[in-house]
């Protein structure tokens, strides 16, 4: 589990929520179509836009 959720217990429960406590069961959860982790990476990429666009 520390592998995948870097030890953020956030991350932690989320699986914990979802009842994915194996690797294959975490690694599901994490490319499901309704994925908790979705907003995380809708963020991440908010914040890489704004990021590249005060480079330019």
């Amino acid at each position: 589990m520390y592998a995948l959720s870097g030890g953020v217990a956030k991350y932690v429960e989320l699986f914990i929520q979802a009842k994915a406590l194996s690797f294959e069961a975490m690694i599901n959860e994490i490319f499901s179509e309704n994925s908790l982790f979705l907003d995380e990476l809708i963020n991440l990429g908010k914040i890489m836009v704004t990021i590249f666009q005060f480079l330019l």
